[in-house]
This record gives structure tokens, C-alpha cells and sequence, in this order.
């Protein structure tokens, strides 16, 4: 924590690199690489890469943290037999922030929150995989694990007894 303007600001950052995951079926099989790939056997998506990064400015009881979820892009496939007309599926990033305030009432501490998940409304690219297509209206023909819900607002207090 660094001081700043009577107050401190943390940073914090989260980076994962996954550069491979292979799997094979059978002997006679290709290996194939999951890093990277959208979908595969069911799982979520795999980037290669995923960067989480938070800033934390706190003054007094007050704190305000934003966050920012970013995912590299990703192959339709991974089977490189396979060729698409489409292109990768492209990177994206996705913005948190709560606001928070703490309190003291009764001899007691509470913390009142309010966090906007996705704050920006950011829409997932478009994917339209095998989850998506086997069973029409029923998934959402994104990448699994990317933001669906848009922006939506929590709010709640925290306390202790």
C-alpha cells in the first residue's frame, strides 16, 4: 500500500499462463493441444492466457477497488484438421467496481457495498460451438466461462456480531 492523496491505494495483478494441455483419445490418435481452444470434451474455455488486475484506493472507512478480467483469444478447435471460415474467437475484458463504507453503530462495525459487476455492459464475443448448437435456446452461443449476465449491481452490508 502506497499513500495517496490522504488516503492508500493498493495494486494487486494476476497473471496465468497455461501454454499447453494435451490430451489423446486412443494410441492411434492425434495429441491434441486444449491451450488456447474454446471448448473441448465438454470443459470451459481454456486461454492461454488470463491477466486479473485490481486497484484499491482506501480512505478512512471509505474503499473503492476496481477490477479488470481479461482472457486472451481462442481457437475454435483443437483439432488441427479442422479448418474454420471463422476467425479465433477475439480476447476480452471485463470491468468490476465496488464502492464500500464502513460503520460503527452500537459498538459494532458493519460495511455497506455496492459492486457493478461488468460495469462497462461488455457483451462476449460470439461463439457458436458445440454447446451452443446442439440444443438451440438453451445455451448461450458464447465462449463458457465469458460474462453472459451484462451488468448487474449487488449491494449488501457486511457486519460482525
Amino acid at each position: 500500500m502506497r499513500p495517496l492523496g490522504g488516503g492508500q491505494i493498493a495494486l494487486r495483478g494476476l497473471l496465468t499462463y497455461q501454454p499447453s494441455m494435451t490430451s489423446q483419445q486412443t494410441p492411434a490418435s492425434p495429441v491434441l493441444n486444449d491451450a488456447g481452444v474454446a471448448t473441448w470434451a465438454g470443459s470451459l474455455g481454456v486461454p492461454k492466457w488470463r491477466i486479473t488486475a485490481n486497484v484499491n484506493y482506501t480512505q478512512g472507512g471509505f474503499s473503492l477497488n476496481v477490477q479488470e478480467r481479461w482472457r486472451s483469444r481462442l481457437k475454435q478447435n483443437d483439432n488441427p484438421a479442422i479448418i474454420f471460415s471463422d476467425p479465433p474467437i477475439a480476447a476480452v475484458a471485463y470491468t468490476d467496481l465496488t464502492v464500500s463504507q464502513k460503520i460503527a453503530a452500537g459498538g459494532h462495525e458493519a460495511e455497506l457495498f455496492l459492486t457493478v459487476e461488468n460495469l462497462l455492459d461488455k457483451s462476449p464475443p460470439i461463439f457458436g460451438g458445440p454447446s451452443a448448437s446442439g440444443a438451440p435456446a438453451l445455451f448461450a452461443p458464447v465462449v463458457p466461462g465469458d460474462d453472459i449476465m451484462g451488468r448487474y449491481f449487488s449491494a449488501g452490508i457486511r457486519f460482525k456480531l
